[in-house]
């Protein structure tokens, strides 16, 4: 798209919001023309800069379950989730090994609330697996703060202009506004 990820983020107010389209996409104008923003980019660019700025400071909140839940892993998974509590709870799990394969879930991160805890343990196991995190407790965290920020984003919405003004705002706040945490424009 031949967007240059080194300068500096624009103004809000040097687009103007056209529309939406698909329920996946809103559409801008610019000085530089037509501008299209991913949704789902967006949302994980948001969620990404804001849990790994938390994770940074020791403040990640965390949503409590009403009942703990006792999740029984495979062996491969345990070993992972094992040599990453640290930074697991460090982003908001409140995890703890309850003998064997099995562990108590307490509370996760609040963006990822509502999500079945078990399928959520394993997606965050295969992310960790794919990052190469294992016993790299930065990587893990940076890992971990862009598998939550992927699992919770939102997929899209239909357009509304404050809805899209609000995501607009809150991306050009961002670091790096331009890319998704895995790359993506």
């Amino acid at each position: 798209t031949g967007l240059d990820l080194e300068k500096e983020p624009m103004a809000e107010d040097h687009f103007q919001l056209i529309g939406g389209l698909d329920n996946r996409w809103i559409l801008m104008q610019s000085n530089d023309g037509l501008v299209l923003l991913n949704i789902r980019a967006a949302s994980e660019r948001i969620l990404f800069e804001n849990l790994r700025r938390e994770m940074q400071a020791g403040t990640v909140p965390a949503q409590r379950l009403l009942i703990p839940e006792v999740i029984e892993l495979p062996v491969k998974d345990a070993v992972w989730i094992s040599e990453n509590l640290p930074a697991l709870n460090a982003s908001g799990f409140a995890l703890e090994p309850f003998g064997g394969n099995t562990f108590k879930l307490e509370s996760l991160p609040p963006a990822l609330a509502g999500r079945e805890a078990r399928s959520t343990l394993l997606d965050i196991c295969e992310s960790l697996r794919a990052s190469g995190s294992l016993g790299n407790p930065s990587l893990a965290g940076e890992s971990l703060a862009r598998s939550v920020s992927c699992l919770a984003a939102i997929e899209g919405f239909a357009y509304e202009e404050n809805r899209a003004r609000q995501l607009v705002r809150e991306l050009l706040r961002c670091e790096l506004p331009y890319a998704s945490p895995r790359g993506h424009p």
